[in-house]
């Protein structure tokens, strides 16, 4: 989803929150500020309208009040990503996982490279970063041991 609005030049007005001016204020703009609110606002509606698209009929209600797609960006973020505390308790949940992954016996090399790769693709997604020599480093190591076993 990310990806689409940063394609479409969206992403700027779902990142930062913008704040309607009130109309005393709006009566001193000139011509460019006209232009420039509008726009923003434009943008915003077709974030908007691409986070409904994206979202499931179950998920919709969720975001369906919000006027900005900042608004229910954060509101998606905080129901799936989780806040920072949860966030850090799932990273360790992660890196514990991954610090005592090992092959199953039965475990071909592709089903366990997949299952590292997951937990990989996982602490990344949540903003943790893992050098790929480590990544590497555990696969070679579990799959060596297999072999002399």
């Amino acid at each position: 989803m990310k990806t689409l609005l940063q394609a479409q030049g969206l992403w700027e007005v779902v990142e930062n929150e913008y704040k309607q001016p009130n109309e005393e204020e709006m009566k001193t703009w000139d011509e460019n500020n006209k232009k420039i609110h509008e726009e923003i606002l434009a943008k915003n509606i077709l974030a908007l309208l691409f986070i409904h698209h994206a979202l499931s009929p179950i998920i919709f209600p969720r975001v369906m009040a919000t006027t900005t797609a900042h608004d229910a960006w954060k509101i998606l973020q905080d129901a799936y990503k989780g806040s920072e505390k949860v966030i850090s308790i799932k990273l360790q949940t992660l890196w514990k996982e991954f610090d005592t992954l090992l092959m199953k016996e039965d475990e071909t090399i592709q089903i366990f490279f997949d299952r590292v790769t997951n937990i990989v693709n996982n602490i990344r997604l949540y903003g943790d970063t893992i050098e790929d020599k480590r990544n590497r480093t555990k696969g070679v190591k579990e799959f060596h041991q297999n072999l002399i076993i």
